[in-house]
């Protein structure tokens, strides 16, 4: 609803320490705010809920090392009726309730998304849509680095358990997996095969994503 003062937004925040946000309040836009696209900055750390981007939109896709992501906008309407300003964006609940963001939708096969972003599940859908997520891998990323969040992988691959490939370091806490084609599996860690993603996560795969697989040991 946006239904704070003149000069506010409405904006989701965590106490310091939660995993996740807990509530919603009125915090002050800036001057000269952040558009859609725009690199943006919070104040404090992700779960504070002040940053530099404009009314009905939000800082997201977070680098914890200096706080900086890029300005999306925020959902409107209900989650059976959502609206998102740009045609191919998914609305994604990632807190129901509190936080929904408009994020582009994707293919993990074709990895298309802008520059610098890379495409991965929707855990609010249990991974049942893709959306484009920056990437914050740097210099590391690649095929069986370990990592900690989704979006420290190069794209094409993401954060998985590192007990999926013998290359990973098994006291990781995540290792970078390779997404692959079922129809045309390829993989290259010892042992791995393509294995149904859908399947992985004990969901049935959409048919946009039947084909969507990742590169694991078999279980």
């Amino acid at each position: 609803m946006q239904d704070c003062p003149d000069g506010y937004k409405c904006m989701a925040f965590a106490e310091e320490g939660e995993p996740a946000f807990t509530g919603t309040k009125c915090t002050p836009v800036v001057q000269n705010p952040g558009q859609v696209g725009d690199p943006c900055k919070v104040d404090g750390g992700w779960w504070t809920g002040v940053d530099d981007c404009d009314h009905g939109q939000a800082c997201w896709n977070i680098n914890h090392d200096d706080n900086t992501g890029q300005c999306v906008a925020l959902c409107t309407g209900t989650e059976d009726a959502y609206s998102c300003p740009g045609a191919a964006d998914i609305c994604v609940f990632w807190v129901p309730g509190l936080a929904h963001v408009c994020l582009q939708g994707c293919d993990p096969l074709l990895q298309d998304c802008p520059d610098g972003q890379g495409c991965l599940p929707d855990w609010a859908s249990n991974g049942q849509r893709f959306v484009c997520l920056a990437e914050y891998s740097f210099d590391q990323g690649q095929e069986f680095d370990p990592c900690e969040f989704s979006n420290t992988c190069d794209p094409g691959l993401m954060c998985w358990n590192p007990e999926s490939a013998v290359e990973c370091d098994q006291s990781a806490g995540g290792c970078c997996i390779a997404f692959c084609d079922i129809n045309d599996p390829q993989c290259t860690g010892d042992g791995a095969q393509c294995t149904s993603f859908h399947g992985e996560v004990g969901e049935e795969a959409p048919p946009p994503f039947a084909d969507v697989g990742i590169c694991v040991i078999p279980g």
